[in-house]
């Protein structure tokens, strides 16, 4: 897997606001944000993701894609998951530079005292 790699991931259980998978397994689209140098290390277990969803809202910390699902969605930056690998099924396809840069802006933005 690689930052920018779009996958399909079971991400339930979750609590409260938490967005939630679809179906049985609780699938959802996932954007691997995590650095390739820990993708790429086998004892590193875990992986930094947010999800993607068709329910779309004018926030200014999502970012619209249609690379996905080939209909309109949005990254939801604000909703960063880390998960086992393992829970990541398979790839879908990846998102532009232009989208991963935005996603990797409102990251930086987050963790920012400005």
């Amino acid at each position: 897997m690689k930052q920018g790699e779009v996958w399909w991931a079971e991400i339930n259980p979750t609590i409260g606001n938490e967005i939630q998978g679809k179906g049985l397994k609780g699938m959802r689209p996932v954007l691997v944000i995590q650095p390739d140098v820990f993708n790429n290390n086998p004892s590193f277990g875990t992986v930094m993701v947010v999800p993607i969803t068709s329910t779309l809202k004018n926030y200014p910390w999502r970012v619209a894609t249609r690379e996905t699902t080939k209909k309109p969605s949005a990254i939801v930056c604000e909703q960063i998951r880390t998960l086992d690998k393992s829970r990541l099924t398979h790839k879908m396809c990846s998102v532009t530079p232009d989208e991963l840069e935005a996603v990797l802006k409102i990251m930086r933005s987050f963790f920012s005292n400005k």
